[in-house]
């Protein structure tokens, strides 16, 4: 294969990553009301809104990875340390980075119950991190209002199943317990 086709088949690999990524990430924005356990994983429980959240940090990470390897052979490595410098300069996104950091530290160097604060630190991380796959995914405006729009899909669907709920007692045996809120196929409401 030339040089040419390798970086097609890279270019194509990149965007069907990022495409994955962005899927994930409005299927999160729906289903995120809809938190229901699923397995375990040591001490966590990965619930169905946390599997839709890891998953697209995930394939965003691997799109970045393409990108940035892509990149580093199209044009000097100091443009793409350019490029990572941008997080830095943004204001929001150096807050955001700010209190991950202090979010672990302080995890780290808790001096009873680490465990507990390392998770508290990991899921907090997971939310955080989220915020770095949306800038980056939706900075288009037509993609930030499919990805606004999913939200006010998933929130209006959870009002409509606990309306529903409330207003039919004899459905409500259809439901079942899930975190002490309820669930109807198994998905939290």
């Amino acid at each position: 294969m030339s040089d040419s086709s390798d970086r097609g088949a890279a270019d194509s690999a990149g965007h069907d990553v990022r495409r994955v990524a962005w899927v994930l990430l409005v299927v999160l924005a729906v289903v995120l009301p809809f938190e229901a356990p699923l397995f375990s994983l040591g001490p966590l429980v990965i619930t169905t809104s946390e599997l839709c959240l890891y998953a697209a940090m995930a394939a965003w990470g691997v799109s970045l990875l393409i990108e940035t390897s892509r990149s580093l052979h199209r044009r000097p490595a100091w443009l793409a340390l350019e490029d990572a410098a941008s997080v830095v300069r943004d204001p929001v996104a150096r807050a955001v980075a700010i209190w991950l950091a202090v979010t672990v530290v302080a995890a780290l160097a808790a001096p009873s119950h680490r465990g507990q604060a390392l998770k508290a630190a990991a899921r907090a991380s997971s939310g955080t991190l989220i915020y770095f796959v949306a800038r980056d995914l939706a900075r288009a405006p037509a993609r930030a209002r499919v990805l606004a729009a999913a939200l006010v899909t998933g929130a209006t669907l959870f009002l409509l199943g606990r309306r529903e709920r409330a207003s039919a007692p004899i459905a409500s045996s259809v439901w079942l317990s899930s975190r002490g809120a309820g669930a109807a196929v198994g998905l939290a409401f």
